[in-house]
């Protein structure tokens, strides 16, 4: 295997304020800013139209330590995702190709609420919700998934 790209863990980088202002994807396209609402951010505006496609093959897994690495079609790279959240929507997008991204971030919203029971704090809803969408920016910015506008 050739060298290794990691994919941050984005809960993290929420977490300890290292989000980088703005998020933008292989091709330039804005996805996410921090000078906008979060309802404003581009990935957001559009997640009707926006469609998603997978870029990778499963090299290999390992669920006890929650690892995943993939390697990107494109160019053969090889990509480690630690982040739940960031394999989890990638899953999605390989099961369903060309699924808009409101419809992966509703998928796993409903998965994380079939897993742990229904959030009904608005709070934790908010951050849960700004957490996959962050999730999924970084994995059209680390072209594991394809945005199609």
């Amino acid at each position: 295997m050739s060298e290794l790209i990691e994919v941050p863990d984005v809960v993290e980088l929420i977490r300890n304020d290292m989000m980088p202002r703005e998020l933008y994807a292989p091709d330039g396209t804005l996805l996410m800013s921090d000078d906008d609402y979060i309802a404003e951010t581009p990935l957001v505006k559009n997640r009707k139209v926006w469609k998603l496609y997978p870029n990778i093959e499963i090299y290999e897994f390992d669920p006890d330590k929650e690892i995943v690495i993939y390697r990107r079609l494109s160019d053969g790279a090889f990509v480690k995702v630690t982040d739940v959240y960031v394999a989890n929507v990638i899953g999605h997008v390989r099961r369903n190709p060309g699924i808009t991204v409101e419809t992966a971030i509703a998928m796993e919203l409903n998965a994380i609420e079939n897993e742990t029971g229904e959030i009904t704090d608005e709070r934790e809803f908010a951050a849960t919700l700004t957490a996959l969408y962050y999730a999924l920016a970084y994995a059209i910015i680390y072209d594991l998934v394809r945005l199609q506008k």
